[in-house]
């Protein structure tokens, strides 16, 4: 027999949707994501803005940071060329006012006296002091000597570019100081006493000799810095170092 219908019915697929539907829409989850994504978005925003903003106050910054650069490249390059004027101007004055220092002085009597050529006898030099010629195979050390020397010795000095400045016995202490100030140390200038010379001063280079009356005449200089190592040197760049020291008092 048939039976009786329940009065409750069952709930339709289209309600169960419909409360589903209804379910999410209060879901409090769902209701929280929505503020975190407008957070997110916010503070994209406001990190443009301020790095905008940074980047139109740089610009407004930048004039002035050349105008700073500008100053300091100036100011440095002005130091540079004051330094290189400076040196320029010192060499230029230092040139003229030592040029004349630097010329080959008048009245120098000239020789042709070939190099190269040894003896360990002595030599009788027709010049006093001799200019060049035959000579001892050991050369004198350059140095200040309060006594003679051996001219073979000297003379291959000589052969090394060497200026030997010879002086009479009587010469006052106080130009023989000023000789040994001359002197100095150069590694090329060599001094000693000379008996046998008519001038109270001589000046010799290889096949150079130059008679002078004081220590002061600027002759002197002249001849030392002409003939130091000068182009009548017959073995340039040999040394006057290293030889014999000995004197003939």
């Amino acid at each position: 027999m048939p039976q009786p219908k329940s009065g409750k019915s069952k709930p339709t697929a289209k309600a169960a949707t419909s409360n589903n539907v209804a379910g999410e829409s209060v879901d409090p989850a769902n209701q929280s994501e929505a503020p975190s994504a407008d957070a997110a978005s916010k503070s994209r925003t406001e990190r443009r803005q301020e790095k905008f903003a940074q980047r139109r106050e740089d610009r407004k910054k930048a004039p002035a940071k050349q105008k700073r650069d500008r100053l300091v490249t100036r100011v440095v390059l002005g130091a540079i060329a004051v330094v290189l004027i400076g040196a320029l101007a010192y060499e230029v004055i230092n040139y003229i006012s030592t040029r004349e220092e630097r010329q080959m002085p008048d009245n120098v009597a000239t020789y042709a006296y070939a190099g190269g050529d040894h003896t360990y006898d002595t030599v009788d030099y027709p010049e006093s002091p001799p200019v060049g010629g035959t000579h001892d195979p050991a050369w004198q050390t350059c140095d200040f000597y309060d006594a003679p020397i051996r001219n073979e010795n000297a003379v291959h000095s000589l052969e090394h570019g060497a200026v030997w400045i010879t002086y009479r016995p009587d010469l006052s202490d106080e130009e023989k100081e000023r000789l040994r100030d001359i002197r100095g140390g150069d590694r090329y200038v060599l001094v000693s006493e000379y008996a046998d010379q008519e001038s109270p001063i001589v000046a010799t280079a290889w096949n150079n000799q130059l008679e002078i009356d004081s220590a002061e005449d600027v002759e002197l200089k002249q001849f030392i810095n002409y003939f130091r190592q000068g182009p009548q040197t017959q073995e340039p760049g040999a040394t006057c170092d290293g030889g014999v020291t000995s004197t003939l008092g």
